[in-house]
C-alpha cells in the first residue's frame, strides 16, 4: 500500500532504487514525542511560558526555551526557573500550566496522522513518549481523532527523571516489547533528542530551519519541518519509511538506509 502521488511514488522509487545500503541496527518500531512532534504547539506554548516569565520578573532567552522548556515535563521546568519562589507559588504556576495545556484547541502536525494510519495498516508498532500527563493526552487523542493509532503511551508521570533523562525511552521500548536499537524515534526539543539518543535511539529531529544546528548537535541525523514528505512505500515486497531523499528506513528487511 503507498501512501503518495503517482508522481511522488515515482520519486520515491527511483531514490530507493538508487540509494547506498549501509548496514545498521534493526528497525522494529516508530516513536513520537508529542508537542511539536504529532502537535503543533510552539507558539502557544511560547506565548504562555514568556508571559509567565515577565509576570515573576524572569528572563527566559531562546537557549533556555529550548534547553528547560521545550520537551521538559512543567513541573521540572518550574522548579528550574521559578526556584527563587516559595513552593506555594510554584505550585499555583503549575496549576496554571495544567489549566493552559488542557485547555487548548490542538492542531495536529501536518502529515502525522496520515503517516500514523499507515504505520497502523502496516502493523508497525508505535509510541507517543510526552513529557505531559495523561488528561492532556486524551484530550489531544480526542481533538485529533487519534484513538487506537498507538501501540504503547509514556507520560511524565510515569517516570522518575523526565527528558533529557532517557528513562521514559527506555520504558517505551520495554513496554513495545524492542530493544531501544531497534527504535526510532521523532523529536522537536534538544532534551528530547538527549533523551532518545541516550536511550540508544535512531533520532530524527521535527523542527524550523533554525532548530536544525541544536538538534543535529545533541544527536539528530536529520531534521524534517513536518510529516507532510514521509510517506510508507512498498516496493519488492520490502516496506520502507521515507523520511528525507537522502534517510531512508527498511522496516521489512530492517536495514538503514542513508544515501
Amino acid at each position: 500500500m503507498i501512501f503518495v502521488t503517482n508522481k511522488d511514488q515515482l520519486c520515491v522509487k527511483n531514490a530507493i532504487s538508487n540509494i547506498i545500503y549501509m548496514n545498521y541496527q534493526l528497525i522494529e518500531a516508530v516513536i513520537f514525542d508529542m508537542d511539536g512532534v504529532v502537535i503543533d504547539t510552539r507558539p502557544p506554548i511560547e506565548a504562555f511560558w514568556y508571559k509567565l516569565a515577565d509576570k515573576y520578573g524572569i528572563v527566559i532567552t531562546s537557549e533556555i526555551m529550548e534547553q528547560k522548556i521545550h520537551g521538559c515535563p512543567a513541573r521540572q521546568t518550574v522548579y528550574a526557573l521559578f526556584s527563587h519562589l516559595p513552593d506555594q507559588v510554584k505550585e499555583e504556576i503549575l496549576e496554571s500550566c495544567e489549566y493552559f495545556e488542557t485547555h487548548l484547541d490542538y492542531i495536529a502536525m501536518a502529515g502525522i496522522k496520515q503517516l500514523l494510519l499507515s504505520l497502523k495498516k502496516q502493523l508497525i508498532p508505535v509510541a507517543l513518549v510526552t513529557s505531559s500527563l495523561s488528561p492532556k493526552v486524551s484530550n489531544v487523542v480526542k481533538q485529533l481523532t487519534l484513538e487506537g493509532l498507538f501501540t504503547v503511551v509514556v507520560t511524565a508521570d510515569l517516570v522518575e527523571k523526565g527528558k533529557p533523562d532517557p528513562a521514559c525511552y527506555r520504558l517505551a521500548a520495554k513496554q513495545l516489547g524492542k530493544n531501544p536499537q531497534h527504535c526510532i524515534v521523532f523529536e522537536d526539543a534538544v532534551s528530547g533528542v538527549k533523551a532518545a539518543t541516550g536511550a540508544g535511539m535512531l533520532t530524527v529531529g521535527v523542527g524550523a530551519e533554525r532548530q536544525k544546528r541544536l538538534l543535529t548537535e545533541v544527536g539528530a541525523v536529520e531534521v524534517i519541518p513536518d510529516f507532510e514528505k514521509v510517506v510508507l512505500v512498498n516496493k519488492n515486497a520490502k516496506l520502507y519509511l521515507h523520511i528525507t531523499s537522502s534517510l531512508i528506513l527498511n522496516l521489512a528487511t530492517n536495514e538503514y538506509i542513508n544515501k
